[in-house]
C-alpha cells in the first residue's frame, strides 16, 4: 500500500524498543539482527494463519536498505518501482527461488 515502506522506516524505532533492542539501531544493523529476524518471523507465522498454503509466505529476505524516491524505487506517491527493485536486488529474489 502506498507509504507502507516509508511507515515502516519511520515505526523501526518504536518496533525495535517493544521487541527490546536498541531504537539506535540502523536499518542496515536491524536487518542483520536476529532477534529482528524472529520478531518479522512471528509476524509471518501469525499471517500465515490466516491465508490457505499457496497464499502464504515461505521465505523472506530483510534488505538492509530504505527504498526511497530519491534512490529511484518509490514514485511520488510511494508505491514501489518493481522492475527498478527487482533489477537492483535481484540476488535476493535468485536467493529465495533458488531453495
Amino acid at each position: 500500500r502506498p507509504g507502507c515502506l516509508r511507515d515502516i522506516a519511520a515505526l523501526l524505532p518504536v518496533l525495535l524498543a517493544h521487541w527490546g533492542l536498541p531504537r539506535s539501531l540502523s536499518i542496515p544493523e536491524a536487518a542483520v539482527h536476529p532477534a529482528v529476524r524472529a520478531a518479522i518471523q512471528r509476524i509471518i507465522d501469525e499471517a500465515n494463519q490466516l491465508v490457505s498454503r499457496a497464499e502464504a509466505i515461505r521465505e523472506f529476505r530483510i534488505m538492509g536498505k530504505d527504498l526511497t524516491e530519491a534512490d529511484g524505487y518509490l514514485t511520488p506517491s510511494q508505491k514501489l518501482k518493481r522492475a527498478k527493485i527487482l533489477q537492483d536486488f535481484s540476488a535476493y529474489v535468485d536467493d529465495i527461488y533458488s531453495r
